[in-house]
């Protein structure tokens, strides 16, 4: 099999729209047919990490608990933008999985070495 370098970009918030949602099938349908697959989350995309969610109330599933199972289909490279989470008040404690910090010119330097991006 010809694996591929994927990047799967997501600036979108975890709820209101299905963006997020469809990136986190496209990665663990990536996991399965074990591409190198990198999550990046920008903008209001590091939402979707929060460990804290309770998204009952609008009946949607919890992405913080979604994310966790990307582990299981071998996606661990999982990146945000710090600058993303300065804004927002947020630290890596705050988030459901680990992750890697980036500046704006290591987010440019990862993207440069990816075969195919996706920005949802």
């Amino acid at each position: 099999m010809n694996n591929k370098a994927f990047t799967l970009i997501s600036s979108s918030p975890p709820y209101g729209s299905s963006k997020s949602r469809e990136l986190i099938d496209i990665a663990l349908a990536g996991g399965v047919f074990e591409q190198q697959i990198s999550l990046l989350l920008l903008g209001d995309g590091v939402f979707a990490l929060l460990a804290e969610q309770h998204p009952a109330a609008i009946e949607q599933k919890n992405h913080g608990k979604l994310m966790a199972m990307l582990e299981l289909y071998g996606i661990e490279n999982i990146l945000v933008a710090e600058r993303a989470l300065g804004e927002r008040g947020l630290t890596e404690q705050d988030l459901a999985v680990s992750v890697s910090p980036l500046d704006d010119k290591a987010i440019g330097r990862h993207l440069a070495r990816q075969d195919v991006c996706i920005n949802l």
